[in-house]
């Protein structure tokens, strides 16, 4: 099975509880941080899917800069 360091996911998912669930509590992607992407930048939404267990956040358009820095936090982190 190829690994991978992170997952990235469309936070607009159908049933993206579902698909954050399945990947924390499969064990072959349970350490693998999971980052979320969304147009939607509400400040509640964002805090919802930080608590849900999302490493962070990001809206659309990417901030180059600032997701580069996130990346390389995380990956320091893991």
């Amino acid at each position: 099975m190829r690994e991978f360091d992170l997952i990235v996911v469309d936070i607009d998912l159908p049933d993206i509880n579902k698909v954050l669930e399945s990947l924390q509590s499969d064990k072959r992607t349970n350490k693998i941080p999971v980052i979320a992407l969304s147009a939607d930048a509400i400040l509640g939404e964002i805090e919802k899917a930080l608590q849900r267990g999302f490493k962070e956040y990001f809206t659309k358009s990417l901030e180059v800069e600032l997701f580069l820095r996130k990346l390389e936090q995380i990956f320091k982190e893991n």
